[in-house]
């Protein structure tokens, strides 16, 4: 009986360093993939407004403004600019405008009108670096300016700068477009939030919060801000439940990740965690990103993140408890290990998992739902019929490859090996949900807020696999499960990496030169010639045709037989969206994006999920998809067959 305690001791040191490992693990993630959303989303603001000052029509009319000697030439000017940028759909997402003369004693003329002065907003060294020929997106300020409307809201608000060069290449002065960080900069980071406490947010070099709080609400009922957060919270360690008390000490100190980052050290805490601005108990992991001069913290509260932990204690105390009365240990032991016998009889142990039921079958393997045998933790098996040493490096490959990826959109490996029969198998995580066919066929095509949001998440599991040099070839509707994780609905997992491959590898006598690898309704017109040509741009032009299907319900290159949907990918013939849309019409900028993402040359498509991700993120600003709303169209996805069939090599029977 001593040993028995001293086992669940050790079992219970076991499972709390594993379970550790693993929310450790998910946090990183996590925050990563929402810097690198951060900075994409960065990069896409630049751009377009880069751009826009690089159209003829537009420097002309800046200039316009900037060369005016009346009131009323710079009204007619301002008018003008407005005008041109309204008709290219610059203005889409924005809250005005402003044009600066540097010459002109720092005085900023906007879309209201009115002069707008302070250093609030010219003296920032976003503005500055305008003034130095690059184009910057401000950090989030209140400004005010001389009335009380417009731009002188004293709302926070962010700005894209870019200079203006005059005929001579003359610097001139800075266009900047006002963007609102409650929105825009929020909902980047609001899309991986964990559970019911999680949140990742960012600051400024001041420690106060520049997006939206999560538990804003809260925040405004406690009496401590009055709008969203943002520019309100300051970053400060708590000593008590602030939504209960709504005060925060005057001197106390910032919260451990600010500090931290504030002093050039990134970093994480999954153990005892820090105090945070709600006076909870947190742990995360935060970064310092110099080029915007923001630090991000990604957190939940430690309560929450550990409960299984204090489960299992509990559980381990009152197994010690319980050995005191030894007769009675005897007896349950004696019954429940009965039960388990006759359980054990219907299931089949594989390493450290329990098949439970076989849930997909094809050709070339299974698909088990099953579980690990200590954590207790839902797992999907896949095993090897073939035996063939042809068969097993091609598994071995897909394994090793799909288990380099750790993007949250990316199904996870948990392990693989060989049973004692010799049979290969790898665990990855088992998901419940519905794929994107499954969802299409039973509630057609979907708002295109939607599409955008879920193809967004796709794009982000390539972008990993891109820069690792690998391609998936095989994006389809099937293939891209949607399911809820922490809480979050709509969240997507690419499946299927059975086809992945490192680009700059052949691997012919595996996948075949000649062989069509992937699904012909999703394949790029180069692969429909030869798989050795896959690319980034060939998962691009599948990523496209899947947003076709959803926003459409039906396929891009649909033809009657096979022969002529061949013919319409090798001529670029796609069916007009227009013609197939409910309504009949495209929404802004669609037509654009599908353009480019299946173009029949694979040089006219983004070079790889990160550029397209850029192309992406404005139509995703343009046409929201908020939490509520994912939210609300959650009930309607049910259990699907997605991972049925999961993993297994195109072409076997199912």
């Amino acid at each position: 009986m001593l040993l028995v305690a001293l086992g669940a001791l050790g079992g219970e040191r076991w499972a709390r360093r594993q379970l550790r490992e693993a929310v450790g693990s998910s946090i990183a993630s996590i925050h990563k993939s929402q810097i690198a959303g951060l900075r994409l989303w960065a990069e896409a603001r630049t751009r377009q407004t880069r751009g826009s000052v690089k159209g003829s029509t537009v420097r002309t009319d800046a200039l316009a403004v900037l060369r005016a000697k009346t009131p009323e030439e710079r009204k007619q000017a301002m008018q003008h600019l407005h005008d041109d940028l309204a008709a290219r759909a610059l203005l889409d997402g924005t809250h005005g405008f402003l044009v600066v003369d540097p010459a002109a004693k720092g005085y900023a003329f906007t879309t209201h009108m009115e002069e707008l002065g302070g250093a609030s907003l010219l003296d920032r060294p976003s503005f500055r670096d305008a003034l130095k020929g690059e184009t910057t997106i401000s950090q989030p300020v209140k400004i005010k300016g001389d009335k009380p409307s417009g731009f002188g809201d004293e709302l926070p608000s962010m700005f894209s700068f870019a200079p203006i060069y005059d005929d001579e290449n003359k610097l001139a002065g800075v266009l900047g477009f006002r963007l609102d960080p409650a929105k825009e900069l929020s909902q980047v980071l609001e899309v991986g939030r964990m559970g019911q406490t999680g949140e990742t947010y960012a600051f400024d070099l001041s420690g106060v919060m520049v997006s939206r709080s999560r538990f804003a609400d809260q925040l405004r009922n406690a009496g401590l801000i009055t709008g969203s957060g943002v520019l309100e919270v300051q970053l400060k360690a708590a000593t008590h439940d602030v939504e209960k008390a709504s005060d925060v000490e005057a001197d106390a100190p910032q919260t451990l990740p600010v500090r931290s980052a504030l002093a050039g050290k990134n970093g994480q805490n999954i153990e005892e965690g820090w105090l945070d601005y709600r006076g909870h108990r947190a742990i995360g992991s935060w970064t310092w990103i110099p080029e915007m001069r923001l630090g991000l913290v990604t957190k939940i509260d430690r309560d929450e993140a550990y409960a299984i932990i204090n489960a299992i204690h509990w559980a381990a105390l009152a197994l010690i408890a319980m050995l005191g009365g030894a007769g009675v240990v005897i007896i349950v032991f004696a019954f429940f290990a009965m039960k388990l016998e006759a359980k054990a009889a219907e299931m089949v142990e594989l390493g450290q998992y329990k098949l439970l039921k076989k849930i997909g079958e094809g050709g070339m393997g299974a698909v088990y739902r099953a579980e690990h045998s200590l954590l207790a933790r839902p797992t999907a098996i896949k095993l090897l019929k073939s035996n063939t040493s042809e068969t097993l490096q091609r598994f071995e490959r897909e394994v090793k490859l799909t288990a380099q990826l750790s993007h949250p959109n990316t199904i996870a490996i948990y392990d693989y090996g060989f049973n004692d029969a010799g049979t290969f198998y790898y665990a990855m995580e088992f998901l419940e949900g519905t794929d994107l066919e499954g969802l299409v066929r039973q509630e057609g095509p979907v708002p295109v807020g939607r599409a955008l949001h879920i193809v967004q998440q796709v794009l982000g599991s390539l972008a990993e696999a891109h820069a690792a040099g690998l391609v998936h070839r095989d994006i389809k509707p099937a293939n891209i499960m949607l399911t809820t994780r922490g809480g979050i609905a709509d969240f997507v997992k690419v499946l299927d990496f059975g086809l992945v491959r490192p680009v700059e590898t052949g691997d012919a006598k595996l996948t075949g030169e000649h062989t069509v690898i992937g699904t012909p309704l999703y394949l790029a017109p180069e692969l429909l010639t030869s798989s050795s040509a896959a690319s980034a741009r060939s998962d691009l032009y599948a990523v496209g045709a899947v947003l076709f299907y959803l926003l459409s319900g039906r396929d891009a290159f649909e033809a009657p037989n096979m022969t002529a949907m061949v013919s319409r990918h090798l001529s670029g013939t796609r069916t007009p969206l227009a013609s197939v849309i409910p309504g009949g019409v495209v929404p802004e900028g669609i037509d654009e994006l599908l353009s480019s993402w299946l173009a029949r040359d694979a040089a006219k498509r983004p070079e790889n999920a990160r550029v397209a991700q850029a192309e992406l993120a404005v139509l995703v600003v343009r046409y929201p998809w908020s939490e509520e709303d994912a939210r609300a169209a959650a009930p309607h996805v049910g259990l699907a067959s997605a991972q049925t069939e999961l993993a297994l090599p195109v072409g076997s029977s199912g």
